[in-house]
């Protein structure tokens, strides 16, 4: 084995030494992945600007932009030299990969996630701290605003009621959050719980933050909740380059690999509900996808990769019959279509539904409505879901998402 020099031992020892002087230095590193963004940087940086926090560590992460966004931040620069702005560019690799270059150049005490076409609200980042630091928290999580395009911004109800009915309870192990609501931006992590259990993000271009926030549920000890409101979030619909509301091929690929690094994770922990929730959400968001794309060897490739992740479940008593809930059919059916042959067998089956009557029953809407959580676990302990009333179940469901019909 090679000795080091002294030289070597020398120039660690700065290193290290330095990494310790920016950790007193920041309490919070905010990393921020941009992509052709040159028309929002500037707002969001004002509202980085405008928090009047002291030790803020801004890094932004350009994800090969083609426009001006690296000119318009170093125009920022300039004109700000109180912030600690450092700006790094990549290939584009996706947000994942952007965040990680991100999380592997900073040194605050705690990590802050942003959107680059997002902003804060006053107060966000004292408001999280100071809840971080009362709590030790490994993770801390505050309520925000939402708007669609241009809409009225409101707050988003789930987290509203998720932060109040928790404030002052440890939530560890709590993994229904980070399914239900799986930003990171309304989210403060300490950097060293992160590093620890070595927590980073897939190499993925969608649901890669889903994946990050279950990991970091899978090993907090503490996770508390803010009543503050501390982020605004904007849905941006008719963005071409959104990688979250866009379905294209690439960016559907890596969800798919984002939902198999998770699959029957919840099932392993003997979590039913969670599971349940976890595949509702994404298969169901999975197969709109592939229904909206108009090019159909996108949707047969996609449709392939994705029975990959459902002949994982395959045989498994407890989640296989809600899974053909989800899909309409007997998952062995499934399995062995072609997408426009499933798609075709659907229209059939609904078709058929139509002109019979059919009984929804109590427990299948609150099933599809995602409430209920006691009853849906006692049903599951007397073999009722997925069973004895899984015909009844197939209306209801055909109801709420076959036809792509938004809930009230």
């Amino acid at each position: 084995m090679k000795k080091r020099t002294t030289v070597e031992s020398k120039e660690e020892e700065i290193i290290q030494n330095q990494d310790l002087n920016l950790k007193d230095k920041y309490r919070i590193s905010v990393i921020i992945p941009c992509y052709n963004q040159e028309n929002h940087i500037q707002t969001c940086l004002d509202s980085i600007a405008l928090q009047k926090f002291e030790g803020l560590e801004i890094i932004l992460v350009d994800d090969g932009s083609t426009d001006m966004t690296k000119i318009k931040i170093e125009e920022y620069k300039l004109k700000h030299p109180n912030l600690d702005i450092f700006y790094y560019f990549q290939e584009n690799a996706g947000p994942g990969v952007a965040r990680n270059t991100g999380l592997k150049n900073a040194h605050g005490k705690y990590i802050a996630f942003m959107d680059s076409d997002d902003k804060l609200p006053a107060g966000a980042y004292t408001a999280l701290f100071y809840t971080a630091e009362k709590t030790e928290s490994d993770v801390v999580i505050g309520e925000y605003f939402r708007k669609i395009d241009n809409g009225n911004w409101y707050v988003y109800d789930y987290i509203r009621d998720y932060c109040k009915q928790n404030e002052g309870k440890n939530c560890a192990g709590d993994y229904i959050v980070a399914i239900k609501s799986p930003s990171l931006w309304n989210r403060l992590f300490n950097r060293e719980f992160l590093n620890a259990n070595k927590i980073k993000f897939l190499p993925e271009m969608h649901g890669e933050d889903n994946s990050f926030n279950i990991e970091t549920v899978k090993h907090a000890k503490k996770i508390y909740t803010t009543q503050s409101l501390v982020y605004c979030y904007t849905k941006r619909t008719t963005a071409k380059d959104s990688i979250s509301t866009s379905w294209n091929l690439k960016n559907t690929s890596s969800y798919i690999n984002s939902i198999k690094s998770n699959a029957t994770y919840f099932d392993k922990i003997n979590d039913p509900y969670t599971e349940m929730v976890y595949f509702n959400t994404h298969f169901c968001s999975l197969l709109h996808g592939i229904n909206s794309m108009r090019d159909a060897q996108w949707q047969k490739e996609l449709f392939e990769q994705f029975k990959e992740v459902l002949v994982l479940y395959k045989g498994n008593k407890r989640y296989e019959k809600f899974i053909e809930l989800i899909l309409g059919v007997e998952l062995e059916v499934v399995l062995g279509l072609s997408y426009r042959a499933y798609k075709s067998l659907l229209y059939k089956i609904n078709q058929s539904n139509q002109n019979s009557k059919v009984v929804i029953t109590n427990t299948a809407n609150k099933i599809i409505t995602g409430d209920a959580k006691g009853q849906v676990l006692q049903d599951f302990k007397n073999g009722k879901i997925g069973f004895k009333y899984i015909l009844h179940y197939i209306k209801a469901w055909f109801s709420f998402k076959i036809r792509g019909k938004k809930k009230p």
